[in-house]
């Protein structure tokens, strides 16, 4: 599901680039600590998917204009993401920002808003019913995760840190994770394609 939002989502954001949708495809497949998290048993890969095809969905509301079926489906799947981890609330701010746009270009700002409050109202249905729970329960909606709030934050980000937190974060995102580490040897090819995208 994940793979093919993401070269659907490629396929609507550059519908004149030859192949575009299936080197996007390949490199969502083919990324070793992805192949590693859809072979096990985490919350993960459903927020993958789901963000794969809210991708998808904001970018051909921005490209097309939005339909009441279209922005129906896209609070649905925000909804899906941010009740299956917070992060996947970050889908609502997309495509809110992709309505915006629409509205910019097209001046329907009326119209813009009306799919506006569909899309949250739906995400909020859907989703927002665990937030008020936790709220109501705890005392905290839960937008904190848990194991930050027993651990702590870090007062303060020294400089000398920078730059192995950068190469932590980087080898996490291709390979590296606590319970599996892969060393393919490729850094370098990991570093071109990261390099490739920053500049795309």
């Amino acid at each position: 599901a994940t793979v093919g939002g993401a070269y659907m989502a490629a396929k609507a954001g550059f519908p004149a680039v030859r192949n575009v949708g299936v080197l996007a495809a390949a490199l969502v497949a083919f990324n070793p600590r992805f192949v590693v998290l859809s072979g096990s048993v985490t919350n993960d890969t459903l927020l993958a998917a789901l963000c794969a095809w809210g991708v998808f969905l904001t970018v051909q509301t921005q490209r097309l204009g939005p339909s009441w079926s279209r922005s129906a489906l896209f609070g649905t799947v925000a909804g899906l993401a941010g009740l299956t981890k917070v992060s996947g609330m970050f889908l609502l701010p997309l495509g809110g920002l992709a309505l915006l746009v629409w509205a910019w270009q097209s001046k329907e700002w009326r119209r813009a808003f009306g799919h506006i409050a569909l899309v949250g109202a739906l995400a909020l249905a859907i989703g927002g019913w665990w937030y008020l729970s936790n709220l109501v329960r705890y005392g905290d909606p839960g937008f904190v995760p848990l194991l930050t709030q027993q651990t702590g934050r870090r007062p303060q980000w020294p400089a000398r840190l920078v730059v192995p937190e950068i190469r932590k974060f980087f080898g996490s995102y291709w390979s590296e994770a606590n319970y599996c580490e892969l060393r393919f040897g490729s850094l370098p090819v990991y570093a071109g394609l990261s390099l490739l995208g920053a500049v795309g």
